[in-house]
């Protein structure tokens, strides 16, 4: 909420509040008959209202929570299937530097042999 919209319900608030305190130093409450028993209905018929408004919001709340626990188990699937693609990349990757390994050393192995090859034929001494 922006510092306008809290100003403006804080003006609200203060002119309700004020309104009130004119109305009840302005108004003869000795003269009310019953006042007691209108103040005591009031009261049973703010606490049903708010009762209502109570269950109400905690329905939309409900409501709220259940999409945001939908939208985090997608998430948790999401990255479930992430991870078990990247265990699969990295099999993968381990399998073929094996099958790179073994390539070099039986080049290398080859490499040795040529260099005894030659070296039996009489080559350079230097390879």
């Amino acid at each position: 909420m922006g510092k306008e919209n809290l100003r403006i319900h804080f003006i609200y608030v203060v002119t309700g509040l004020v309104l009130t305190v004119i109305f009840l130093l302005a108004a003869d409450l000795s003269q009310v008959s019953a006042l007691a028993d209108k103040f005591e209905f009031a009261l049973g018929l703010a606490s049903l209202i708010l009762a209502v408004v109570a269950i109400i919001y905690a329905f939309f709340s409900n409501s709220s929570l259940t999409g945001v626990i939908s939208s985090v188990n997608a998430l948790l699937s999401r990255t479930e299937r992430a991870t078990g693609d990247l265990a699969s990349l990295t099999q993968q990757l381990e399998r073929k530097m094996s099958m790179n390994l073994a390539t070099l050393e039986r080049v290398e192995s080859g490499t040795k042999d040529i260099k005894n090859d030659l070296k039996a034929l009489g080559g350079k001494k230097h390879l």
